[in-house]
């Protein structure tokens, strides 16, 4: 059995993906287990035949995770994911550890609608729409940040919005996930002249929620 990395990047470049739908709860994933359906997906197939013989929980949500992720790429024909592909290695070793790290990505996420979003920057990422440098820093931000702030980071950007202490710990949860920059007065943040300032990772993180 190839293990999950290879998988990963074999399913990416030949999968016909078209039997993911955009949420693994529309069809129910426990069905598509039972039908055999996953077999014809590298990765799945690998990750579905532990949780068939008594994985555990963490290995089931690793499935559901992985399955919305590619559930974005399956927009991608197939004959352009196979071209694009080469963007993760020159060579089988280089495209396997580039697998390694995206299923790293993918593990650490804490939302199940994060996947999703990430598939979104990695398509982008293939379609050289962002570079390497700026996909990586949009997944550790997306790993970083609190979902449950979304209306906050369209407010900071697009919507009314000021830096008073009622929202300073919201402020200080998204600079921690790098989508807002501070900056410093004379004195203390939001005591002496400081204050947040927006950044072009958090505008363009936006663009993904």
């Amino acid at each position: 059995m190839k293990n999950i990395e290879t998988s990963l990047v074999e399913t990416i470049a030949k999968s016909d993906l078209s039997s993911i739908t955009a949420d693994a709860t529309e069809t129910g994933i426990d069905l598509l287990l039972d039908e055999g359906v996953l077999k014809d997906i590298p990765v799945l197939s690998t990750i579905s035949g532990l949780v068939k013989t008594g994985g555990a929980i963490k290995d089931y949500l690793y499935l559901k995770k992985i399955y919305r992720f590619l559930g974005v790429l399956k927009d991608i024909p197939v004959k352009e994911r196979r071209e694009l592909i080469e963007k993760l290695g020159s060579n089988e070793k280089e495209r396997a550890k580039s697998g390694e790290n995206i299923l790293l990505i993918i593990d650490r996420l804490d939302n199940v609608n994060k996947p999703a979003i990430l598939g979104h920057m990695f398509q982008d990422y293939l379609l050289e729409v962002i570079s390497k440098s700026i996909f990586l820093q949009l997944a550790k931000s997306l790993e970083l940040f609190n979902l449950e702030l979304s209306e906050n980071l369209k407010n900071f950007y697009i919507g009314p919005h000021n830096n008073d202490l009622s929202s300073a710990d919201a402020l200080q949860s998204l600079s921690t996930s790098g989508l807002v920059g501070m900056h410093f007065g004379s004195g203390t943040i939001n005591g002496g002249g400081g204050g947040y300032r927006k950044n072009k990772l958090g505008a363009l993180f936006l663009g993904y929620l």
